[in-house]
């Protein structure tokens, strides 16, 4: 998601999500966490769960990611051991070597299994063996950085100018330009800003002539989380940085670990 679509996974709308037709018995989640950005993600994951199993390689030599492997054990053991009482399977992978697994709780343990993966990652052989499955991003989830885009665009121009009006199409070609967008996504994310009332089309008059304008129902999109004002963004990601440098593990680094 992070790499296709510029989106952070939504972990507690999923989880959401699942326990309005579902009962979780268990939450597991499963990775490499000393690569990249995922060590940061490990505080987030325990709102939710302690079951986190680190699948770094034993030596920093070894190249192979071993992530799909312990999942698939993992997941026969559960099968073998709490068969009885589990009815589903919900599986969080769009990886082709999951087919198997798959199939076997499906056809041999009678299981429903429903996979959730990436659009645009996601194993057609793997799709069509699911009991059922979801995608994501939704369309809302994929404009969301278009949002920003545009809101953030909307309030420079109402903030730094009164006499100065947006205007549905120079906002896109704006946006579009000075954040090298795609002009129909930046086009279709501010249609659905308007469809949806969060951007309003108004009619004023200019030099005689009437001008077709929009402006932002700024209560709205704070309230339902479209938008954080940009002070606001900087600010809190400057606090992270602030735990982070004071944080006890810290303290023992050397310069050249911290960097």
């Amino acid at each position: 998601m992070e790499n296709l679509y510029h989106i952070k996974p939504d972990i507690r709308t999923w989880i959401s999500e699942i326990s309005e037709t579902m009962d979780i018995k268990g939450l597991w989640f499963f990775g490499d966490f000393s690569k990249g950005e995922l060590p940061a993600e490990i505080k987030k994951i325990r709102v939710f769960t302690n079951n986190i199993i680190d699948t770094r390689s034993g030596t920093p030599r070894t190249q192979k990611d071993f992530t799909d492997f312990i999942m698939l054990d993992n997941i026969y053991q559960k099968v073998f051991e709490n068969g009885n009482n589990i009815d589903n399977f919900v599986i969080f992978t769009g990886d082709g070597h999951f087919y198997s697994v798959v199939s076997f709780l499906k056809n041999v343990c009678k299981k429903e299994v429903i996979i959730y993966a990436v659009k645009g990652a996601f194993s057609n052989q793997l799709k069509e063996t699911a009991s059922r499955w979801v995608e994501y991003p939704c369309e809302t989830e994929r404009m969301k950085p278009y949002f920003r885009m545009i809101l953030n665009s909307m309030y420079r121009i109402e903030k730094n100018s009164r006499n100065m009006k947006a205007t549905f199409i120079k906002t896109v070609e704006q946006v579009s330009s000075y954040n090298k967008a795609p002009l129909d996504d930046v086009r279709a994310a501010l249609q659905w800003l308007v469809d949806n009332g969060y951007v309003i089309r108004n009619t004023e008059r200019f030099l005689g002539k009437a001008v077709s304008t929009i402006s932002v129902n700024w209560h709205s999109v704070i309230d339902d989380g479209l938008w954080v004002p940009e002070k606001k963004e900087k600010t809190a990601e400057k606090q992270q940085k602030r735990k982070r440098r004071k944080s006890p593990a810290r303290k023992n680094l050397t310069k050249e670990q911290k960097k």
